[in-house]
């Protein structure tokens, strides 16, 4: 989705959704004091997805365009008022408040975050001197902090750039032609998955998703081994050393983040470093196809194409992705497919003019 569209998802599917229960101190409102209830739920949700956004920004360039959309949605039905930006920095203020006396409540003790729930009720004209529905009413905004955080999580997967571009930004590049090397593997690793994704056979959704992660990462590796193959044809070996120090991190961080990205960081750090191994074991496996090719043809075979090294990692590529997808390394309807995309998308990376200009690049003072 683009980021109008998320920000009009959270907008409607969050901010302003009016289908979930309320919590017991709000359920019998009538009239005027509903519309406030509702007001103010608006304007707490709002904060909410504000702040998520905000610090989830620090690790996402792509979400400031979805904050500035966000706030173009919600701030023009307040005309953008002084009053609408103190009531919402007021609701800002407020969310912290019970997150901090959450994270004390040993210090702080019980009655802390129903005090907190009866002021917020106390706003909108209610006056709740039931201790159990006052806390439980904080208890429910402990919840939508947690809802909130998800649902921005569930729409940032789905957030067009894919979640690499805005890593690639944030990685400082000091040259552009390594960029575009990089942005470039992964943009054809993430076309051929999604060309093959419908030739996936699994029993359950679960077990789909795993098929596709790791055919995402088996095209990972074939383009990065592909690349590699062009800079060593063309870089000196200190180029290419540093080239590899930067293709590796990203790709390996890409990899995790774009199906793990909310995940705990310490699994992140010990996946990634599990793909990095994983990468240089396929890298293996292509160099290995490359040289029996090399081999065969000392010994007198007749290829029978062209480029019979290139044919044979393609062919590599293919009976890899078709075993994640039908268990069947010579299935021969996804084999065929395989084939044919990843040779269109490793002829549409131009890649032979990517190493060029990273050739001719004015970066040794990096090495």
């Amino acid at each position: 989705m683009t980021a109008t569209e998320m920000a009009e998802v959270l907008r409607q599917y969050y901010i302003e959704d009016t289908t979930r229960r309320r919590p017991e101190a709000v359920s019998r409102l009538k009239d005027a004091a509903a519309e406030r209830c509702f007001v103010k739920t608006r304007l707490f949700r709002l904060a909410l997805i504000l702040m998520t956004l905000e610090h989830k920004q620090k690790e996402d360039a792509r979400l400031a365009e979805v904050i500035s959309n966000l706030q173009r949605l919600t701030y023009a039905s307040a005309n953008q008022d002084l009053p609408f930006a103190k009531a919402l920095h007021a609701a800002t203020t407020a969310i912290r408040q019970l997150i901090s006396l959450t994270q004390d409540r040993q210090q702080e003790g019980p009655g802390k975050t129903p005090s907190w729930a009866r002021d917020w009720l106390a706003d909108i004209g209610v006056d709740e001197h039931n201790a159990l529905r006052a806390a439980t009413f904080a208890l429910y905004w402990l919840d939508e902090i947690i809802l909130a955080s998800d649902i921005v999580d569930e729409s940032q997967r789905k957030l067009d750039p894919p979640v690499f571009e805005s890593g690639l930004k944030q990685v400082q590049f000091q040259t552009k032609p390594l960029k575009d090397i990089c942005m470039a593997i992964v943009r054809a690793a993430t076309n051929c998955r999604d060309t093959t994704k419908p030739l996936i056979e699994a029993p359950t959704e679960e077990s789909r998703t795993e098929r596709e992660i790791y055919i995402f990462y088996e095209f990972l590796y074939f383009f990065m081994h592909m690349a590699m193959r062009q800079a060593f044809a063309s870089l000196s070996h200190a180029k290419i050393e540093f080239l590899q120090g930067y293709l590796r991190p990203v790709i390996s961080s890409t990899a995790i983040d774009s199906y793990f990205a909310h995940w705990p960081d310490d699994l992140k750090q010990k996946m990634t470093a599990e793909f990095d191994k994983k990468l240089s074991e396929q890298d293996a496996e292509y160099s290995e196809s490359a040289r029996s090719i090399k081999t065969m043809m000392e010994f007198g075979l007749r290829p029978a194409s062209s480029n019979p090294i290139e044919e044979a990692l393609f062919m590599t590529i293919a009976s890899n992705v078709a075993n994640w997808a039908t268990d069947n390394e010579d299935d021969s309807k996804v084999n065929d497919a395989v084939r044919q995309i990843a040779t269109s998308e490793w002829s549409r990376m131009q890649i032979d003019r990517l190493i060029g200009k990273a050739s001719s690049g004015n970066w040794e003072h990096l090495i």
